[in-house]
């Protein structure tokens, strides 16, 4: 593991441009620093008036960016300013004046810096005056400016180091930033030089802050910010609400809706499969159809897919049974054109047909002791039961009727019933 780190830092090596190297031909230096993208000032006061100013990059190839030939009381004409490079034209505002002390002051102010910027530059008025280019970036790898999955390492690499930054040149110190405190105080960093690893990057890093600063001795405070994008999820297991997975159920019971959510960057897509399209899960009344397995899958694109299974399982329940096939039966004869069929059962009845079918099912009871209110079973009752009359013009309810038991006979009232099974006729035996 230790070799493995080595290697890793050495491949992240950074070879500035041209920092390290100051012109020798400077009566004095200045160090700038300034973050990538933003806006570099050199300010240099002459006491020398020339007729001649240049500013040039005395690099391995001197290029030459801007001369002025003349200027008028120290304030340098634009039609006096020729351009050498042209990539500074359009980023460049340059001005000076007299100060009180009756010297020159002059401003440069270049937008849009790059890393490409980085060197030293020489400003000559009669008398030269050079600039160290600091710009500070902070990048990362693997992944450069990306985001950055969950659980990887993750170098977070700054320029410019404290190696390259020779003093008493530059007199700056450069440290490390975490939400504004010290790297030092958090344990899951390794510090080198301009270098952080993190051997495992967490959601809990996301939005993070990490700050790359330098503190000149004069005061000065230039800083990088880079904040942390990390990619996670879906995390197993899938979160379900409500949270078991194991479901017992009656036909005709309401069963609750289940929700089901992970934790991702960016957002998964939750599926129950042919059920639901989304992460909600609504089934409503179950039958004994509903009984299986429904799984949840939650998939983050590209990346990877999570799977929860929840088991439901549904008894059958003949009263509700009978109550849906009866309901059936009036849908399907109102359907066929027998709305007055159905007319007919309620002016008689004063019920509808379906309420017939569940007040029939509801009215059948074992018999009620009245002296002590327990219910007594068929046996204990000598083989009798009691039913309500249910037709409404004979007014003879609670009537007991024996169970011929002999014959394997079944006696309603006004009906009479053989012990062959009828369809749609529900028999109880004694």
């Amino acid at each position: 593991m230790y070799l493995t780190v080595i290697v890793s830092f050495s491949l992240l090596s950074f070879v500035p441009i041209d920092v390290e190297g100051y012109f020798q031909l400077c009566d004095f230096n200045k160090t700038i620093f300034a973050s990538e993208e933003s806006t570099a000032t050199f300010l240099a006061n002459f006491t020398y008036k020339e007729y001649f100013i240049s500013f040039h990059k005395p690099d391995r190839q001197y290029r030459n960016i801007f001369v002025v030939f003349g200027h008028r009381d120290g304030h340098i004409a634009e039609d006096n300013l020729y351009w050498k490079d042209s990539s500074w034209k359009n980023r460049t505002h340059i001005s000076s004046q007299l100060n009180t002390n009756n010297h020159i002051d002059i401003r440069i102010d270049v937008s849009n810096i790059s890393m490409a910027d980085n060197g030293t530059y020489e400003l000559n008025f009669g008398e030269n005056v050079c600039f160290v280019l600091f710009v500070m970036q902070i990048r990362l790898e693997p992944s450069g400016t990306g985001a950055i999955e969950e659980n990887t390492p993750v170098f977070v690499y700054a320029h410019p180091h404290a190696s390259v930054i020779t003093r008493p040149f530059a007199n700056a110190t450069m440290v490390w930033l975490f939400d504004g405190l010290s790297a030092n105080q958090t344990a899951s960093f390794i510090q080198q030089d301009g270098l952080i690893w993190i051997p495992h990057i967490t959601r809990g890093l996301d939005g993070r802050n990490v700050t790359y600063r330098a503190v000149q001795d004069n005061g000065n405070v230039n800083e990088v910010n880079f904040i942390l994008d990390v990619t996670y999820g879906p995390s197993k297991p899938l979160t379900l609400v409500p949270g078991q997975t194991q479901y017992y159920l009656v036909s005709g019971d309401l069963m609750p809706d289940i929700t089901c959510t992970s934790d991702c960057k960016p957002p998964c897509s939750t599926s129950w499969g042919k059920y639901s399209r989304g992460g909600t899960l609504s089934l409503g009344i179950v039958t004994p159809f509903n009984t299986g397995e429904y799984t949840c899958t939650a998939t983050r694109t590209g990346v990877k897919t999570v799977e929860r299974t929840v088991n439901i399982y549904v008894a059958d329940n003949p009263s509700f049974t009978i109550a849906i096939a009866c309901l059936a039966t009036v849908q399907a004869l109102t359907t066929l054109g027998l709305g007055l069929w159905a007319f007919h059962i309620y002016r008689r009845n004063k019920q509808s047909p379906c309420q017939m079918c569940f007040n029939t099912i509801a009215r059948k009871s074992p018999s009620t002791n009245t002296d002590d209110g327990s219910n007594l079973e068929a046996v204990n009752n000598h083989g009798q039961e009691h039913y309500e009359d249910l037709d409404p013009d004979i007014r003879r309810t609670n009537k007991v009727y024996d169970n011929p038991a002999a014959t394997r006979l079944e006696v309603y009232e006004n009906t009479t019933l053989s012990s062959s099974p009828t369809l749609g006729v529900q028999q109880t035996h004694i």
